[in-house]
């Protein structure tokens, strides 16, 4: 009982410094000096949310890291054909199949 609070304690944690981060790293999009790492950060940040989010569950790993190979080839081949004047309708692309997943 004790190692699950301990998990669970190391997870809100690492969920409280990906918030930090990926705030940080949204706000840093604003300006073009600190736009690159600010991109980062916030990557930074969702992997790992994810990652820790991924420890805690009882799927086997290799079906998440299936998808999550699956689904970043699928995006970047798209994001590298689309030109950057379609990038709003990309990015609301994106989200659509994002809500279409959590169905």
């Amino acid at each position: 009982m004790e190692n699950i609070a301990n998990i669970q304690v190391i997870q809100n944690i690492v969920y409280i410094i990906s918030s930090v981060m990926f705030i940080l790293g949204i706000k840093m999009l604003g300006k073009e000096a600190t736009a690159v790492k600010g991109n980062y950060l916030s990557a930074l940040a969702m992997f790992s949310a994810v990652g820790i989010t991924c420890l805690s569950l009882d799927i086997d790993l290799k079906i998440i890291l299936a998808g999550v190979l699956l689904g970043g080839l699928i995006g970047s081949l798209i994001a590298i054909k689309v030109k950057m004047t379609a990038i709003p309708e990309m990015v609301d692309l994106f989200n659509g199949l994002g809500g279409l997943a959590n169905i």
